[in-house]
């Protein structure tokens, strides 16, 4: 792992690596109370994609009121990597012949994407500099130095930097290619960190969602007797809580910025409301999803164009990719997967429930989403 010579801070805890600007009126105890949550983060090697970026992004929403500043955080999960971007800070990796490029710039609030978990090389930089300027005889491996961007290589691993790094090779072609690196020079003492986690699949051709034109379902099956109340009703249907979920406390200010495949950006939605249960879990309607038990595996999270959110599934009533979430024109749309099971809305305090199909559905406000056991009651933004 390289570094670029510069005032900010680079920071490497095991496989995970963190750049943090020092631009004026960020302050460096927010900066401090920021490595202790990714050395927290590295040391905890079950924590999935979603729980990652929910705990960053809980951290983000609970400094939004005082002075913090930019950072780039990747990280290796078990299905991949995290690259979590707030702020003015890119990130560029390559795979084959295809670079896909990110950047927190202009997000209101961060973005955050799972990425292959092996690629032939990543770079983090400041919006000040169009490419890392990596010092070829630098190689950290461990604890917090000065700098202001870093590039490593996966040819090892998903996050392991390759020693003696080629940063010339390495780079893309419009980069200024640096000196020829020589044998690596020695760093800080290496700090206690977890095993890597394993490669995930290579990356794949993207293909992208569709969303036809919304019909209304017809189909109806079993729905709890009206008149019970909304406890009752969910006291049938036993309440399994959906991993990945934000925290609920700041789930409702949480939006990100998404990038499609290719390096072309998804436009920032608005935030249309969310779907929530009654055990807590919420859904923030500010982008499409795709909902399961194994969702990260659709091609449409794959490309980029839709956040996975996977659902636990004790009883086996959830497929792996079970329904799709959506918001078209102001419109809350719900589309089967052609799950097993099936997907159904009810109005409420309707007496039963109407299963949808594989084209979109609207869902109105007040109305509940059920796949499963899992029954999501949809809350219009105020």
């Amino acid at each position: 792992m390289s570094i670029e010579p510069g005032t900010d801070l680079v920071g490497r805890f095991g496989d995970t690596i963190v750049l943090i600007s020092r631009s004026a009126g960020a302050s460096d105890a927010s900066a401090n109370e920021l490595l202790g949550l990714v050395a927290e983060l590295a040391a905890d090697r079950e924590t999935p994609a979603t729980g990652v970026a929910a705990r960053l992004a809980s951290w983000v929403l609970g400094h939004l009121s005082g002075d913090i500043a930019a950072f780039g955080i990747v990280t290796p999960v078990a299905d991949g990597m995290v690259v979590f971007l707030r702020g003015p800070i890119w990130c560029a990796v390559a795979a084959g012949e295809a670079t896909r490029q990110l950047s927190g710039e202009h997000a209101l609030t961060w973005v955050d994407q799972v990425l292959p978990g092996t690629f032939d090389w990543l770079a983090v930089g400041g919006a000040a500099s169009a490419a890392v300027q990596a010092d070829p005889i630098s190689d950290l491996r461990g604890g917090v130095v000065p700098g202001q961007g870093f590039a490593l290589t996966g040819v090892a691993g998903p996050g392991l930097a390759a020693p003696g790094w080629d940063a010339a090779a390495s780079q893309p072609q419009s980069q200024p290619a640096p000196v020829e690196p020589v044998a690596p020079m020695a760093q800080a003492e290496p700090v206690s960190a977890p095993e890597p986690v394993l490669a995930a699949e290579p990356l794949m051709p993207a293909e992208p969602l569709m969303q036809p034109d919304p019909i209304v379902a017809e189909e109806s099956a079993p729905r709890t007797p009206a008149g019970k109340s909304t406890s009752a009703r969910r006291a049938e249907i036993a309440p399994t809580i959906a991993t990945g979920a934000v925290d609920p406390a700041v789930a409702e200010r949480a939006s990100g910025s998404h990038r499609r495949a290719g390096g072309s950006a998804m436009a920032p939605q608005a935030q249309y409301g969310a779907l929530r249960s009654e055990d807590g879990t919420v859904i923030v309607l500010d982008r499409p999803y795709v909902l399961g038990r194994e969702p990260a595996n659709d091609p449409a999270v794959r490309s980029g164009d839709a956040s996975p959110f996977r659902l636990m599934d004790p009883d086996n009533l959830v497929s792996r990719v079970h329904a799709y979430v959506s918001v078209a024109n102001g419109t809350v749309l719900i589309r089967d997967a052609s799950s097993a099971q099936g997907t159904y809305i009810g109005a409420p305090g309707a007496s039963e429930w109407t299963r949808i199909g594989i084209e979109p559905a609207p869902l109105q406000p007040g109305w509940a989403l059920r796949i499963g056991q899992h029954v999501f009651t949809f809350q219009p933004a105020e």
